[in-house]
């Protein structure tokens, strides 16, 4: 009996043990951690001001009591420096940040704050805005600036008026602070002075120059400026333009708002340039029109409103231009200079010239150019004429109704020439006359008739035709073809 009792005890002992092994096993509940948040690039970044937010995607198991940005200009700012409230719980937010500093880099990262504490984002960085100029400044005199920091320095002034010339020298400052932009200067409405860009290697547009409506002249020489474009608020301008060796310049859009030039028009030697495209609205030249030098140039359209030109028209050294048929509207000029552009082969463009009497008349080295006609209307001419080496021109038409010439006259080497009947008008040449062919085809000089029968020759008589002598005696008597 007793041994059956202490077996008893011992079963009831070893089956109490293995009820309290199991109750061991059931698994603690979960601890909570810290929320997981992101953080999203700023936007509509200001001087002041930016936007950008972040997204809770978990809670760690505790609620989230806040959430935001936090910003300094210190790397992995907290929530001690500046921040945005916005809100509670998982989800996306968007953040303003406002207080910012002009040009500053600023350091962000997200945040959400609950019960295990607060988590943070990876961070982002931004600058914020430069502060806008305040335009309305005069500068009383003129200035001359040669390094980008100088440039700088005068935007920075919100000059919209100079009293006097601003230039800019890319030479001086080339090696240390080249001048680069001139964007900094885009107050600037107004220079009474002229403008000169001179070797200005750097700069490629005029940017900065949107808002310039007047100035006394404009120079570009030896730059690589592409664009003009900047220059569409110009109308007028009261002094020269000049545009001479600009090697990356392929046409002059941007001068399109241009009415009026009083000074001188010069386009000289810009390698590049294809067209006149940019000066559709220039109806006036006060003083001298310049075409001179620009290989790449077949022709001048864009000059097809000029009406006047208050001065001497020089088209010379245009390796490639065919025809001038923009200035068919031209009616008023002084003096005609045609030299050397191997494949013009018309001047009929001035056909509708309203003036009578110019100051000179050159047509040399013309060796595709057929005529004279065009000239029709032109009746004296103060100084003098010259017509030379032009190799397929035949005759002298088109200077039928000149009466009056006050220097010399000279035609020579024009080896196609076959006669001089254009002249049979001309009464009066105030210098020596010289006739020259050596190619044995002038054969009838009877144009030059009156003028000898009227005595209307105050200069020396010099003529020399190969294959044909003649006099002036034999002219006067008609002895004058053969």
């Amino acid at each position: 009996m007793k041994y059956l009792i202490s077996s008893f005890l011992l079963v009831l002992l070893i089956s109490c043990s293995s009820s309290d092994g199991d109750s061991d096993t059931t698994p603690p509940p979960p601890s909570n951690t810290l929320a997981s948040v992101s953080v999203v690039s700023a936007t509509n970044i200001l001087e002041n001001s930016a936007t950008s937010g972040g997204n809770v995607t978990s809670n760690g198991g505790a609620n989230v009591t806040a959430k935001g940005v936090c910003w300094s200009t210190n790397t992995n700012p907290t929530i001690n420096d500046n921040k945005t409230s916005n809100g509670n719980g998982i989800g996306t937010f968007t953040s303003e940040l406002t207080g910012l500093n002009p040009n500053t880099l600023y350091y962000v990262r997200a945040y959400a704050t609950n019960s295990e504490g607060t988590a943070y984002s990876s961070g982002i960085s931004f600058t914020t805005e430069e502060e806008p100029v305040q335009c309305g400044n005069v500068l009383s005199t003129g200035i001359e600036l040669k390094t980008q920091t100088e440039v700088d320095n005068l935007g920075a002034q919100g000059i919209n008026i100079i009293n006097g010339n601003l230039m800019f020298d890319g030479l001086s400052g080339a090696n240390s602070d080249p001048i680069i932009d001139l964007s900094s200067l885009s107050c600037l409405q107004e220079v009474n002075g002229f403008i000169l860009f001179d070797n200005l290697e750097n700069v490629e547009t005029l940017e900065g120059f949107e808002n310039l409506d007047y100035t006394q002249g404009l120079v570009f020489q030896t730059t690589n400026i592409s664009s003009l474009d900047a220059l569409s608020s110009l109308e007028i301008v009261d002094g020269n333009v000049i545009i001479s060796r600009n090697n990356m310049l392929t046409n002059l859009n941007g001068l399109n708002g241009i009415t009026s030039i009083l000074g001188t028009l010069q386009i000289i030697s810009n390698d590049e340039l294809t067209n006149a495209e940019g000066l559709e609205s220039l109806q006036s030249v006060g003083e001298e029109l310049w075409i001179y030098d620009n290989p790449k140039l077949p022709n001048i359209e864009g000059l097809n409103n000029l009406t006047q030109v208050g001065g001497k028209l020089y088209i010379t050294d245009n390796n490639i231009l065919t025809n001038i048929e923009a200035l068919s509207n031209l009616e008023t000029l002084s003096a005609i200079n045609i030299e050397n552009n191997p494949m013009l082969e018309s001047i009929s463009a001035f056909s509708n010239l309203t003036v009578l009497t110019i100051e000179r008349l050159i047509i040399k080295q013309n060796s595709a150019l057929v005529s004279l006609l065009g000239l029709e209307n032109i009746n004296i001419i103060t100084d003098f004429v010259e017509i030379r080496y032009n190799d397929v021109m035949i005759n002298v038409d088109g200077l039928n109704n000149i009466e009056t010439i006050g220097n010399y006259l000279t035609i020579s080497d024009n080896n196609l020439f076959s006669d001089l009947d254009g002249l049979s008008n001309l009464v009066s040449v105030g210098g020596e006359l010289t006739i020259r062919s050596d190619s044995g085809t002038l054969t009838n000089v009877c144009g030059l008739q009156p003028l000898l029968v009227a005595n209307g020759l105050e200069g020396a008589f010099s003529i020399f035709i190969e294959g044909f002598d003649v006099t002036e005696q034999d002219i006067i008597d008609g002895n004058c073809s053969q």
